[in-house]
């Protein structure tokens, strides 16, 4: 079926096909883009909270080396704590294993509740699944939808959550990534944009490339249809191109020349006949005069032994009488 279509479509098939594979290669590089904006998400908060409890654990072990209470201790590691920022306005928060608010900078109201009834916007108790993340492998990340007060709808957010089970603590912090998807879609518009410029420059290439070929190919078609019908007046065009069309259109030429030799032998053969049949008519004219004058003389020979032949006669009558 491929081979009886025209060259157009099949350029435009390989157009197509560049197309997909253009498509499928920015699907893998957007996919790549969104897995590795996440990763960085993910790295950034598993990195604060980790500098976070090695700030605990510093704590700890000063205060131990002056001798401090526990409790005292544990004041001082919710004042620094809380007062630890990056990325402009992030924050750390510190819960109990048991479920209850110690510490969290922004909503003061959420201190010394119980927290593992509370929902995200999803409705997943999201605390009580942070607390029995870190007792069953004593941190780790959680995605999750988080609502501000000052803010009209929830973002999606990821968290990093380690323990401390010296004091039974969970620390944590999360990062929204819902700027994620903004900048994946961001460059999804950016690259089907560029990908519509390439398929709508490569189909124009397409287009005039077949029209470079079919159009030189129809009128050599045209110029073997009349050579076929006997014009050997017509002109071969392209025939000083350096390339297949080029080298099509001079096999042309050689085909004109081939019949503009026959036609001039067929005119020489038809003038040697013309001048054979001229010669042989004077020829046959010469005869005849040749014999018209032959007979001519018998004629006359002829004529002259009857005059003899009757002057002989009559001698001999005269002599008879």
């Amino acid at each position: 079926m491929l081979k009886n279509a025209k060259v157009l479509y099949r350029l435009m098939i390989v157009v197509l096909l560049g197309a997909l594979g253009l498509g499928i290669f920015a699907t893998v590089s957007l996919r790549s883009l969104n897995d590795n904006l996440l990763a960085e998400r993910q790295a950034k908060t598993k990195e604060q909270s980790e500098t976070a409890l090695s700030l605990v654990k510093e704590l700890e072990r000063q205060g131990q080396a002056e001798g401090l209470p526990v409790a005292e201790m544990q004041k001082r590691a919710m004042v620094l704590i809380g007062s630890l920022r990056y990325s402009g306005n992030q924050y750390f928060w510190i819960n109990s294993m048991s479920g209850e608010m110690l510490m969290h900078p922004t909503n003061a109201k959420l201190v010394g509740t119980s927290i593992t009834d509370l929902k995200d916007a999803n409705g997943n108790r999201f605390f009580a699944d942070m607390i029995e993340l870190v007792r069953r492998q004593g941190g780790g990340f959680y995605n999750y939808w988080w609502q501000l007060p000052t803010e009209s709808a929830p973002r999606e957010k990821v968290s990093y959550v380690v323990g401390v089970p010296e004091w039974n603590w969970v620390i944590g912090t999360g990062i929204y990534i819902d700027d994620v998807g903004v900048t994946f879609w961001a460059e999804a518009r950016r690259l089907g944009l560029i990908s519509l410029v390439i398929l709508l420059v490569s189909g124009g290439v397409a287009v005039v490339i077949t029209r470079g070929v079919t159009r030189p190919l129809a009128r050599l078609g045209e110029t073997m249809r009349a050579l076929a019908d006997g014009d050997l007046a017509v002109a071969v065009p392209f025939a000083e191109q350096k390339d297949e069309i080029g080298a099509m259109a001079r096999t042309v030429q050689v085909f004109k020349e081939r019949g503009e030799e026959v036609r001039r032998l067929e005119a020489a053969a038809e003038q040697q006949k013309t001048e054979a049949a001229a010669q042989q008519k004077a020829a046959m004219a010469a005869l005849a005069d040749a014999f018209e004058a032959s007979v001519k003389a018998v004629v006359q020979s002829v004529a002259g032994a009857a005059l003899k032949m009757r002057e002989s006669a009559q001698s001999m009558s005269a002599v008879s009488e």
